[in-house]
């Protein structure tokens, strides 16, 4: 008979999950207050370090803010105190700003300004809900509360209203993904993530102004910008396979992971558990076919690059990938055997390019039956 599931340990819920996260020691924090802020909530939790924080207020510099501001205005109010550090003591869950609260912190701050939040995560929260209600209600429990809370904000019209009318955005559920991903679209640089307490905790730094101009992804159909033939950035469409908000940590990821064979991220915790299977099939690309009936786009052809991703490669493999236009099947899945590195699917994608230059049809021809045999006999597949 099943019964609950076991309560997980989230003490250090990095560790249950198996995931890679930034870490520094709190002597690598530049800023006395917020190192010892930190220092507090890593020992106590954040109940008790609220309590020591009341006793201590007068202890901070002015230019450490320690709030439970939800909206920018308030935020907007401590400009007279020129703050170096915002501390929200506010779960991000219950914010339903919280870019424009993000943002308003990243005005305020001066370059090397230190930011600190946490919440509650999705995955959390779902081992919470597992572990407190017997087989299957906890499913059917879960069910719901996943429908509601992080399907229900994220659908255009009338769910979308409906979920804001009824909660006022202040319970939100966020992947930690999610999370990572509205930090940096603020300007600000990952510099530490910790899951304790029963809450994931980010420490971060400001780079650059907030990416305002720039919308996020979140449907199930999604819009990315690549480097099309001539550098030109085009429009690209995929089916979504990645938690919101991942567009933003490409340069994080890499940084933390590298590479794998096929020249992906060696470790890429961005991916969705349905992105996964799609991504198998190459199920995720098929909005892609629109764009090679556009024109924008070939059947054969180099990977239409992120900017991220375009800017790995040498400047001749840009000059050169720059001649084609990208296409929806790479050349190195003509490759019998798949390259491994950066440098070697620079290699396989200048012989084809080499080759197209010269005889543009027969060479996308010989590349296309030969994609589609190692596909169907030699079982080469999407990641």
């Amino acid at each position: 008979m099943h019964g609950r599931v076991a309560a997980p340990d989230l003490e250090h819920y990095d560790e249950f999950e198996g995931i890679h996260v930034a870490q520094m020691r709190l002597a690598e924090i530049g800023n006395d207050d917020v190192r010892a802020i930190v220092g507090q909530v890593h020992a106590h939790g954040p109940e008790k370090a609220l309590e020591w924080l009341d006793s201590h207020r007068n202890g901070f510099d002015p230019s450490t803010v320690v709030t439970t501001a939800t909206d920018p205005e308030r935020i907007a109010a401590f400009r007279r105190y020129h703050p170096k550090a915002f501390v929200i003591l506010t779960p991000l869950n219950r914010i339903r700003g919280v870019n424009k609260l993000m943002e308003q912190c990243s005005d305020e701050l001066p370059e090397g300004g230190w930011l600190a939040v946490h919440a509650r995560t999705a995955n959390l929260k779902k081992q919470l809900i597992l572990s407190k209600y017997f087989w299957p209600l906890n499913r059917i429990v879960y069910a719901f509360h996943y429908i509601w809370h992080r399907m229900f904000p994220k659908m255009d019209g009338l769910t979308h209203k409906i979920y804001f009318g009824i909660t006022g955005g202040g319970n939100r559920t966020y992947s930690r993904v999610e999370i990572l991903g509205r930090i940096v679209r603020a300007g600000f640089t990952i510099r530490h993530e910790e899951f304790r307490h029963g809450q994931f905790f980010v420490l971060a730094t400001k780079e650059r102004a907030p990416l305002r101009d720039r919308e996020p992804s979140c449907g199930p159909v999604i819009r990315l910008r690549r480097h099309g033939k001539g550098g030109e950035m085009i429009t690209v469409h995929k089916f979504r396979t990645m938690f919101s908000y991942s567009e933003y940590l490409q340069d994080y990821v890499y940084r933390n992971e590298g590479l794998r064979e096929g020249g992906k991220f060696a470790s890429d915790y961005r991916i969705n558990f349905w992105g996964k299977l799609m991504r198998g099939r190459w199920l995720d690309e098929l909005p892609m076919v629109f764009d090679v009936l556009r024109g924008r786009m070939k059947w054969v052809g180099v990977r239409p690059l992120s900017d991220q991703y375009y800017k790995l490669y040498s400047p001749e493999a840009r000059a050169l990938r720059d001649k084609v236009k990208p296409g929806l099947l790479p050349p190195y899945y003509y490759d019998r055997v798949t390259p491994t590195d950066l440098a070697e699917i620079e290699a396989s994608e200048r012989r084809y390019i080499e080759s197209y230059l010269r005889h543009p049809g027969r060479t996308d021809w010989r590349y296309f039956r030969g994609i589609m045999a190692n596909i169907i006999f030699r079982r080469k597949h999407s990641r």
